[in-house]
């Protein structure tokens, strides 16, 4: 079983190309998604709070919005926070990667892979592109932040030049380009590999 990680920047497509995958029976894991389980990790959740203090909480409930402004403009205390997190997702990663060893490949769809110098655990990467405007666009929509906050977690990111040159493969998510075109070719070169 081929090894796929999926990634690109914020508000790329990620989700969207990832399921296109899915739709043609590929089994994808959602890293983000599956990394939201160790926030009902009551160890997880000792850990954050040790770093980050009471403030990013509600009661006892962890506020992600309160945690999302502190991170995305404090670069040390993001890679605090993403070595609480990324062990955890990866245990479950290999968890159900040993559900699908019989696939002829699968996705794990994550943003910061070589953020996160996960790179080498793929066979192949896939890397998701589109205009920084647009993604800006997207991001500010779906989670209701502002110009400004979306771009201070690009910043936060390698750059999306650099991730399309250590990708194997690029989609681009313009709004224009068909994206069904460009995940069919790459799905059929991986059946046969």
């Amino acid at each position: 079983m081929k090894r796929v990680g999926l990634t690109g920047g914020i508000g790329s497509g990620k989700s969207l190309v990832s399921q296109v995958f899915s739709e043609l029976g590929v089994a994808v894991f959602n890293a983000d998604r599956q990394a939201k389980k160790a926030y009902s990790d009551i160890r997880t959740l000792t850990k954050v709070r040790n770093i980050f203090g009471d403030s990013v909480f509600d009661a006892h409930a962890l506020n992600f919005q309160k945690l999302s402004k502190i991170v995305f403009s404090n670069k040390d205390l993001l890679e605090k926070l993403n070595a609480i997190i990324h062990p955890f997702t990866l245990k479950l990663y290999n968890e159900w990667l040993e559900t699908h060893v019989n696939d002829t490949y699968t996705i794990m769809e994550a943003a910061i892979i070589f953020e996160a110098n996960i790179q080498n655990m793929f066979d192949t990467i896939i890397c998701v592109n589109a205009p920084e405007d647009i993604c800006v666009e997207r991001v500010m929509h779906r989670d209701f932040v502002s110009e400004e906050e979306v771009k201070q977690r690009i910043r936060n990111q390698i750059p999306i030049a650099i991730k399309i040159k250590k990708s194997d493969f690029t989609i681009m998510n313009d709004d224009k380009s068909l994206i069904l075109p460009q995940v069919l070719a790459i799905h059929n070169t991986l059946m046969l590999k």
